[in-house]
Formats: C-alpha cells, structure tokens, sequence
C-alpha cells in the first residue's frame, strides 16, 4: 500500500489549506510522533470501518430474512 499517497489525497481532500505539511525542523510533532504511528492508525480505521460496514450488511441480511418470513 502506497501510505504517502492516500495520505496526500486525504489531507488535499478534507483541508484547504498547507498546515497538515510539517518541517522536522520547526514542528515538533513531526519529531515527536513516528510515522508508523499515523499508518498504523489508518489502517486501524480502516479495518474498524470495515467490521462495521459487514456487521452492518450482515444484520440487514438476517432483519430481511426475518421479515420476508414473516410476510409469508
């Protein structure tokens, strides 16, 4: 998976402005914080999404069952 791209893509998405682009030397939180960390925690994000949009598929299939059941 190509991290810096979507990373790119997500931050040009959802920000208007340059303040998501850090310098190691002026920003501390560059330095601080791993970049292992911000991937990993996308990819957290990602595979909670997708439990969830299952579970949710999931659940609508068996309400939908249930119901044609009870329709006849």
């Amino acid at each position: 998976i190509n991290f810096d791209k979507y990373f790119t893509l997500f931050h040009t998405t959802f920000f208007n402005n340059d303040l998501w682009l850090l310098d190691p030397d002026t920003d501390i939180l560059i330095n601080m914080v791993p970049e292992i960390f911000f991937f990993t925690t996308a990819m957290l994000v990602v595979v909670v999404f997708a439990i969830l949009t299952m579970a949710t598929i999931l659940i609508a299939e068996i309400a939908k069952k249930k119901m044609m059941k009870k329709l006849g």
